[in-house]
């Protein structure tokens, strides 16, 4: 890929990858360990927080564990938004509706 951008011009003639990479959201830390898998995203834009509600309806469901306290919510005293999910393929593809549905209730 590098090759490619220096055959382009898009960067200088000698472009290195960064050496190293910087870890700074729990997330990264979490993903330099080679027995963790992020299995899913979800990117949700609102002009609302709705990291805290989320996180706990999340925490109600019983395919959903906490990794350990506090992980990924420092904005939030007490909660967690990294979560353990154990679920079978099917709970995946209802998940986007169940989501969905949440979040019409908060917004509501």
């Amino acid at each position: 890929l590098l090759a490619q951008f220096m055959q382009m011009g898009l960067g200088p003639a000698r472009l290195q990858p960064p050496t190293g990479k910087k870890l700074h959201w729990h997330a990264d830390f979490l993903l330099d360990e080679p027995t963790v898998d992020l299995t899913a995203v979800y990117l949700i834009r609102s002009p609302q927080r709705l990291e805290e509600p989320i996180a706990r309806w999340l925490m109600n469901l019983p395919q959903v564990s906490l990794i350990a306290p506090g992980l990924g919510g420092t904005d939030d005293p007490g909660g967690t938004h990294l979560l353990r999910v154990t679920a079978v393929p099917a709970w995946w593809y209802a998940f986007s509706a169940k989501l969905t549905t949440f979040l019409e209730g908060v917004a509501a």
